[in-house]
């Protein structure tokens, strides 16, 4: 009696599994539904919800188009309260901007402008309308980004070192079809190394993979990478600047931007006073001893006498013409040496000469620049 009475229990729990079991394939494609109606219906809310305008981007093959927006907005950062975004454009043309090399003043919006590219190539891949009056991106096979610092000190790995896997990895995977976005490259070593460095991966990933690039430096002297690679182009965030102030206007302009205005930021963020004084003094006697290497790196290492002819003078108003007398001097350097010869053999002069001597003639011409 008990047997059969356990029999006919295990009987209907099997049977109740199997009713149950059923239902999967229905549940399964219900949750499937409900989860793309959720996520098109948060896009549609956050399109007709946002504080600007959404629009339809237009989407070209995968290796080919360019990348053209106008007033682009980053989704995240225009929705928080008391904020007034400041719209950009984007022009990337393959073949006569696609890496573009940012400067200008820290906390000026170069990391925002160059992230919210990023942000509206993936929205427009997933099928989401983007944040900007006008917007046509190419597909991207991948978006690789350099951004940021950190370090895994348990694996042995420094922050420097992590910056240069990161690099490294970008170097090995992105193609033509990529958008590559690095902020900031080369700052954990010395100015020389991470210069150098600065400048390789950027004529590889300029000439060699040839894929959207938007790269924010600090490295000036990389602006001159414009006058030797095709489809290398300088942009820089705006500012207005006086003796003892700084404006940030967060507008994107052409050309490069000279200075960093880091101690200007210093000021901003409430640093003493003497401390201020002694850092502005250091920094000119820093500079004041180390012009020579800035020449040459401007001059020599980007090819003397190919220095962007703007490389000074499409800053702001109030930003621009620091550049003039370095950009005037490292040209000087080039007619000198190389006798009014092309801007190879310039180089090459300057790079025979011994360092010391070397350094003492570039100082002299940047003295009376």
């Amino acid at each position: 009696m008990e047997a059969s009475y356990e029999a006919k229990g295990r009987a209907v729990v099997a049977q109740a599994v199997e009713i149950a079991r059923s239902y999967a394939p229905v549940l399964e494609a219900a949750t499937a539904f409900i989860s793309e109606l959720d996520a098109f219906s948060s896009m549609a809310h956050l399109a007709v919800s946002a504080p600007g305008v959404y629009v339809c981007p237009t989407l070209t093959p995968a290796g080919s188009g360019d990348v053209r927006v106008t007033g682009g907005r980053h989704p995240v950062m225009e929705m928080q309260e008391g904020v007034t975004f400041i719209p950009n454009d984007y022009v990337m043309e393959r073949d006569a901007s696609r890496f573009q090399i940012v400067t200008g003043p820290n906390t000026g919006g170069k990391s925002t402008w160059i992230r919210t590219l990023g942000v509206l190539s993936v929205m427009a891949q997933m099928g989401c309308y983007v944040p900007a009056e006008a917007a046509a991106l190419p597909i991207m096979d991948c978006i690789c980004a350099r951004v940021g610092a950190g370090d895994k000190a348990v694996k042995g790995v420094s922050t420097f070192m992590a910056e240069m896997l990161e690099a490294g990895s970008i170097m090995g995977i992105a193609g033509p079809a990529s958008l590559v976005i690095v902020d900031e490259l080369g700052r954990g070593t010395s100015t020389y190394d991470g210069f150098g460095l600065a400048w390789a991966i950027s004529e590889h990933l300029a000439a060699t993979t040839r894929c959207m690039t938007l790269f924010a430096t600090h490295f000036h002297e990389l602006t001159a990478l414009a006058g030797t690679q095709v489809g290398v182009v300088n942009r820089h965030v705006s500012a207005h600047t006086t003796a003892d102030s700084i404006t940030m206007l967060f507008a994107v302009k052409e050309g490069p931007c000279p200075s960093s205005f880091g101690i200007h930021v210093a000021e901003m963020a409430a640093f003493p006073p003497s401390v201020v004084a002694t850092a502005r003094e250091k920094a000119a006697q820093l500079e004041a001893s180390t012009g020579s290497a800035s020449a040459y790196m401007m001059g020599a290492g980007a090819g003397i006498g190919k220095v962007g002819a703007g490389a000074g003078a499409s800053a702001h108003a109030g930003v621009g013409g620091a550049a003039d007398g370095k950009v005037a001097a490292a040209k000087r350097v080039a007619r000198e040496i190389a006798g009014g010869g092309d801007a190879a053999a310039a180089a090459s002069a300057l790079e025979a000469l011994p360092l010391p001597a070397k350094r003492r003639r570039v100082g002299d011409l940047l003295a009376e620049a």
